[in-house]
């Protein structure tokens, strides 16, 4: 509710205090587009963030945390078990018009690594990752009722229906991602590595992704990025031993049928397969060079065709026919003879034949290439499932202060002290937590702005009182003259009666004057809630930092009902107690400018509070520009003269009184101080207290 309430002014950043250990753990996966094995795994949830301030998910440690380096890895950010599907892509026009295009001739700026093969398509990288929020791990037909009709009973999903899957709103289809598995691609300003398109939105979808760039600098044995299955298979279309039953998602065949194909065609009709009725079709051809070979159109090799090569796939870039009508010898048979040019060189596979003798004719010698027709593009694909943190209560509010306590303690944690040191723009802290009526309520907000302080980062912080009710309730301390009294509010400034309590009820001391207390609470169906949100609303809206938020411009909107309702003597009570009460003054307002501060001071006034913290980063941001400037006559009247200036207007704006001194010269920055490479600027000032009564004294005659 306080965040609602905050939002209603402008933007806000919200810290989680939710403290993680070893019981918070998350699913991460490695998967590779060749016959590597994948890899999965179980870790740390905060593994998977640089806690080095702000927690900020880190994909890139994903890869230190498996056994083996996979090319590209995911981790589950969210509170809940995800599937997805890493397939070949077919929507990567979207992103790019060159995808048909070698990496070597297309117009992005790509960064040679060893192991990238350039002769390969741009469109070969792309990958389409589909994200469910979804356990489809053990899905098959008889799972489930919406979608289970489209896995088999092995959990695979066809290819040409996981759209169809994806439709239908029971699955929890998330979001559909397409990018290169190439690290650092960008066109023009559009992000095509699939890391860095996923990682943009964490947040929505709770995956993260890293593309591993160490595997980009060696070399591998086999085809580095494969996505027709190349490297899974040997020449007689047996899967190799050893290796993964999956291509990113793509499930393996065990074997590809193959079968032959003649050059030229035999007169024997059997002898000529049809090029679509196996997955891998080997031809008989004739060599002309590495990238060329002659062959028969009949045969069925097209134009983009994929053909096994030396260093992974090939694509047919050419074809040219050479004679439209060749005779087959010994036959009248004929046939279009046509010179096919591949864009890398070819696999070619040479057979010596075998010379005849009395039993068995002679066996000529061949060359022999292979046709790929990709599973990659027509087969099933396996989702993979990655677990969630599930929240523990004990990580939550029970309704204790102790809890309570173990919570706020994380505010004074580094992290969080060096993330909001290292976020601009953030001026004051709020609030969201019930106070419970102890010694030192809500210390943590002082500590902190204390530290921060201290590191040149001046924040507010703005605190919700314990409610009247809980004043009421409590027996120790009792504020009350008797337990069965009524509540007294002269007893809160005291910390309770002394004589029936034993536990005291006061405010921290440290970086109390860096913090404002507000109450009572407003009443929201019988129910009283904190609306410290709607007040920090008007600390957001203020138009100088040290304006006085009271009275007329302290009006609050959209409280109906104040929890308790305080007169003026019990305000003096409030104000002892440095808490500012929020009253119905002509309206709800708030009718009190006090700090925390028990030690009558100016700082004591919130608005002097908040101009001490306005002067300091005004003069440490001046400061900035005054590293390695020379500490002569002129440059220490230059600094002077800019920080009189600044005085001056506060002075103009009635902020302090006009009798502020500023001295930076020689008196002050002496010549040790300048062999210790420093310049000091002594500043003095009174700020202009704020009116809290105006008493009149009539005479009527």
């Amino acid at each position: 509710m306080t965040c609602l309430d905050a939002l209603d002014a402008g933007p806000i950043s919200v810290i989680n205090l939710r403290n993680f250990n070893e019981l918070d753990t998350v699913g991460i996966l490695g998967l590779n587009p060749n016959i590597l094995l994948e890899e999965d795994a179980t870790v740390e949830y905060k593994q998977l963030f640089n806690t080095n301030g702000f927690w900020v998910p880190a994909a890139k440690t994903i890869p230190t945390l498996f056994e083996n380096q996979n090319l590209l890895n995911f981790g589950n950010v969210g509170n809940g078990k995800l599937s997805i599907f890493v397939v070949r892509s077919k929507n990567y026009s979207s992103l790019t018009s060159e995808g048909d295009k070698s990496l070597i001739n297309c117009s992005l700026d790509i960064d040679e690594f060893p192991a990238l093969d350039f002769n390969m398509l741009l469109k070969d990288t792309f990958v389409d990752v589909y994200v469910f929020n979804n356990d489809l791990s053990t899905m098959n037909p008889n799972t489930n009722m919406y979608y289970g009709h489209l896995f088999n009973a092995d959990g695979q999903v066809d290819l040409l229906r996981i759209n169809e899957l994806a439709a239908i709103s029971e699955s929890g289809f998330s979001k559909r991602f397409t990018g290169s598995l190439i690290p650092g691609l960008i066109s023009g300003t559009t992000e095509l590595s699939i890391d860095t398109i996923i990682n943009q939105q964490f947040m929505t979808v709770g995956l993260i992704c890293n593309i591993n760039e160490k595997v980009f600098e060696i070399v591998p044995e086999t085809t580095f990025i494969d996505v027709y299955g190349d490297s899974f298979f040997d020449i007689s279309g047996a899967i190799l031993s050893d290796v993964s039953g999956f291509m990113l998602s793509h499930v393996v065949p065990e074997s590809l049928t193959t079968a032959g194909v003649l050059f030229p065609p035999s007169p024997d009709a059997s002898a000529n397969v049809a090029p679509d009725a196996a997955n891998t079709i080997n031809y008989y051809t004739t060599k002309i060079n590495d990238n060329e070979f002659l062959a028969s159109f009949e045969q069925g090799i097209r134009f983009g065709d994929n053909i096994k090569g030396v260093n992974g796939t090939v694509h047919v870039s050419a074809i040219e026919i050479l004679d439209p009508v060749a005779v087959i010898d010994g036959t009248s048979d004929t046939y279009t003879k046509v010179k096919i040019t591949c864009d890398g060189p070819v696999k070619y596979f040479e057979t010596a034949g075998t010379p005849a003798h009395d039993l068995v004719d002679a066996i000529p010698a061949t060359t022999q290439i292979f046709k790929l027709n990709t599973f990659s593009e027509v087969g099933y694909a396996q989702p993979f499932t990655l677990v969630g943190y599930v929240p523990r209560l004990a990580q939550f509010l029970d309704g204790t202060a102790t809890r309570q306590n173990e919570v706020l303690d994380l505010l004074t944690s580094p992290g969080i002290v060096k993330g909001i040191k290292g976020t601009p723009g953030i001026r004051y802290i709020v609030d969201a937590f019930k106070s419970f009526v102890e010694v030192g309520y809500k210390h943590q907000f002082g500590i902190l702005a204390y530290t921060l302080d201290q590191k040149n980062c001046f924040i507010r912080c703005i605190i919700a009182e314990p409610f009247t009710e809980d004043l009421q309730a409590s027996t120790n301390p009792l504020f009350k003259q008797t337990p069965g009294g009524v509540f007294d509010w002269s007893f809160v400034p005291q910390g309770g009666n002394k004589n029936y309590s034993t536990i005291n009820f006061a405010k921290f001391i440290v970086g109390s004057d860096l913090c404002f207390f507000f109450g009572p609470g407003q009443i929201v169906r019988y129910i009283p809630k904190s609306f410290i949100g709607k007040i920090s609303n008007l600390f957001y809206a203020k138009a100088k930092d040290f304006d006085v938020v009271a009275n007329a411009s302290g009006y609050l909107d959209g409280v109906s009902e104040l929890e308790a309702v305080i007169d003026d003597d019990e305000r003096a009570f409030c104000e002892a107690f440095r808490y500012n009460p929020v009253i119905d003054f002509n309206g709800i307002t708030i009718y009190g400018n006090l700090s925390g501060q028990k030690e009558i001071t100016a700082l004591q006034q919130v608005h002097n509070s908040e101009l001490l913290a306005y002067v300091k980063q005004t003069l440490f941001n001046l400061s900035k520009s005054e590293a390695f400037k020379k500490g002569n006559y002129d440059d220490y009247l230059r600094t002077e003269t800019e920080n009189i200036n600044f005085m001056e207007s506060l002075a103009l704006a009635g902020a302090i009184q006009p009798n502020y001194v500023v001295i930076c010269n020689a008196s002050n920055n002496t010549l040790e101080i300048q062999k210790a490479k420093i310049k000091l600027v002594h500043i003095e000032f009174t700020p202009v207290d704020a009116l809290e009564k105006i008493v009149f004294d009539l005479q009527i005659d």
